[in-house]
């Protein structure tokens, strides 16, 4: 089942039985918006045996993971399996000004998959699940390379604050992050038809979120904001899947009707108290009899509160209509020799409502949004798309399998629910152009596996996600490329002994981008004549034969594991190590090297013990072993020009875990 948003993957992975990532474009069969690859996710299925898992995770930071899963006959040719769980986890970063963690995580889910085998040749089966999350982080929340005239004000609102990075920050009191809930519902139904199977596939999905807080990472209410949406989508898929034979094929037919309700409300400023600014702008002894004689005066006369804020608030309304024919056949020559030949055809139409702007007629927001925003926009518009797929694989020897694949990639064009001005609402379909071949190989009696690939992608109008003074947007490139390398080598050395190193090469750049974001710097630095903060305001930079961000030039990862018998015990011991690398990469479309991360390497190990036939076990895991610190996101802050916010990797985590399955 096709599943539009990633918001439905806030309850993380449930019974998962078997995943697989599939790069490149995968929109033959996976249908749209895969054109650098898709998460194929496949849970457990019912069965006519009684079955049944429960596991437990318990660690630093308050660390809870609890899950269990039953299955089994109800009656005859009617089965069930019901996975629920529950996790939460105390956040990583000190927010000095509450003295509390920010990032506290907690979800709760419950799966259910029922299964009924009608006949021979006939079977159905509804699975749904439901689930709630609530995650208490929003963007960055440590501000850091703030420039001195910021930080000199900021100091003098907000002695904690704090430009460092190092897992401490401050930032507003009011509750950040996101929270919501959703549900996830197919109706599969399996028909038996000569050597053909027709299968049907039903699906609804959605959820409300709430997402947003404090957006500049101080404790002084510069600016914070709120994001509500609701979405709703409909799927319908019919597939019908022939035999083994000379040609076997998979094809059929897709429909997505989805809806997009939200609204935004941006605070500038809001609510500044007489409190808030003389608590730390007068020494503390006057501060202290200042503050309540002067709340008590303005208080009885309404002027408490010196400043309401100035509120920036929009509705959007989004409706999209997906159809889609699919067909992927293989040719098999020879026992050896295959062609992949596939094809899908998507028609789109979208219609879109929007408004936004301030809500007092004399506001700041005027100087940022040129105007007073726009009322009642509407815009509609249709696309059609054809990406074809040929590959080849070839078996010269049992023990080798060469491939080459050539897809064109697609991701369809949508509407900005957070553009500030008409002129960003829309932004264009995505097409990719792959190339990709390599070889898969096994030697050393099969203990032994090592893979390579190559590839290149081509890409016009790559949608990217750009910052633009307030908020992200998204936009498009004209024209980038990413090509390189990927391998990865598998050997049991010795009996009880798993080895896998990989390592990945990536050059990626724009070929063209004449309308990219630009770096921001401070509004007192006279060199700069880019960006937000010079005069006039300069938002729009060429990055032509620029890196691609989020590409590394270099990845690897080493993980060797043992398992050691311990004499004559039922049980046997277990230890691995995991080792991985990134180099160098930036982190924000605009290239500011202030938001790049350098190379690192991360290191992982786990020791426990298992039974012989694997029916429970027990692990203590240890991540992030010589406590490296990294960031993870890092971009401008919104409003405060030329100052940045990041948010960082955990520090040595330590937890355990036991399962037990029957």
């Amino acid at each position: 089942m096709y599943l539009a948003r990633i918001e439905f993957l806030r309850p993380g992975f449930i019974d998962v039985e078997r995943m697989e990532v599939l790069r490149g474009p995968q929109g033959t069969l996976f249908g749209r918006n895969s054109p650098a690859g898709v998460i194929n996710i496949t849970s457990g299925l019912p069965s006519d045996e009684w079955t049944g898992r429960f596991e437990l995770t318990g660690g630093e930071r308050e660390k809870l993971d609890v899950r269990a899963t039953l299955g089994g006959p109800i009656v005859d040719d009617l089965t069930f399996r019901v996975t629920a769980g529950h996790n939460r986890n105390d956040g990583h970063t000190l927010n000095l000004t509450t003295n509390e963690t920010s990032g506290d995580r907690e979800n709760t889910f419950v799966k259910g998959r029922l299964r009924w085998d009608i006949s021979n040749g006939l079977d159905a089966m509804l699975t749904t699940t439901v689930y709630e999350y609530d995650v208490r982080q929003f963007i960055g929340v440590e501000q850091h390379n703030t420039p001195q005239e910021l930080e000199t004000l900021f100091l003098t609102l907000d002695p904690e604050f704090e430009d460092t990075i190092n897992r401490e920050g401050t930032s507003a009191p009011e509750g950040s992050g996101s929270k919501g809930e959703g549900i996830i519902a197919g109706f599969e139904v399996n028909v038996d038809v000569g050597e053909y199977t027709l299968t049907s596939v039903t699906g609804f999905a959605g959820y409300d979120d709430k997402t947003g807080g404090d957006l500049d990472a101080t404790a002084f209410p510069v600016i914070g904001g709120f994001y509500e949406q609701t979405y709703d989508q409909w799927t319908q898929e019919l597939r019908l899947t022939s035999g083994p034979g000379f040609i076997d094929f998979v094809g059929g037919l897709f429909y997505m009707h989805s809806e997009t309700d939200a609204t935004v409300d941006i605070d500038l400023l809001r609510n500044i108290t007489v409190n808030q600014l003389t608590a730390n702008l007068l020494p503390g002894v006057l501060g202290g009899i200042t503050d309540p004689i002067l709340g008590q005066v303005l208080g009885a006369i309404g002027l408490n509160t010196l400043f309401e804020g100035d509120k920036l608030a929009g509705e959007y309304a989004i409706e999209i209509d997906s159809y889609a024919g699919f067909l992927q056949a293989n040719v098999n020559l020879t026992d050896t020799f295959k062609i992949i030949l596939g094809g899908r055809y998507t028609f789109e139409e979208k219609y879109f409502t929007a408004s936004l702007g301030p809500t007092a007629p004399v506001s700041i927001w005027q100087i940022y949004l040129g105007g007073n925003g726009y009322q009642d926009e509407e815009r509609d518009f249709s696309e059609t798309d054809f990406s074809p797929k040929v590959s080849v694989t070839w078996d010269p020897i049992e023990e080798i399998t060469l491939y080459g694949t050539y897809a064109r990639g697609y991701r369809a064009g949508s509407f900005n629910i957070t553009a500030l001005t008409a002129d960003d609402l829309q932004f264009d379909s995505e097409v990719s152009y792959t190339i990709d071949f390599g070889a898969k190989t096994e030697f050393w009696d099969q203990r032994a596996r090592f893979n390579i690939g190559f590839f290149q992608t081509d890409y016009e109008n790559l949608q990217l996600s750009t910052f633009q003074s307030v908020t992200f947007v998204n936009s498009n490139a004209e024209e980038a490329r990413i090509r390189g390398l990927e391998m990865d080598l598998t050997v049991l050395p010795i009996e009880g002994m798993l080895v896998t190193l990989a390592a990945g090469y990536t050059d990626g750049k724009f070929i063209k981008h004449t309308n990219a974001g630009c770096t921001s710097t401070s509004i007192l630095d006279l060199s700069s004549t880019e960006g937000p903060g010079v005069i006039p305001p300069n938002n729009v930079c060429d990055l032509s034969g620029r890196p691609l961000h989020r590409a590394p030039e270099w990845t690897g990862s080493a993980i060797v594991g043992f398992g050691i018998p311990l004499g004559n015990l039922p049980f046997v011991g277990t230890v691995a190590g995991v080792a991985s690398y990134k180099g160098f990469e930036f982190m924000d479309s605009d290239l500011d090297p202030i938001d790049s991360q350098d190379e690192y390497w991360l290191f992982n190990l786990r020791a426990g013990f298992r039974d012989i036939d694997e029916m429970w076990s027990f692990e203590v895991h240890v991540k992030n072993l010589t406590d490296e610190l990294v960031k993870v996101f890092s971009s401008d802050v919104p409003i405060t020009i030329g100052a940045h916010m990041a948010q960082t990797n955990a520090p040595r985590t330590v937890s355990a875990t036991f399962r037990v399955e029957f």
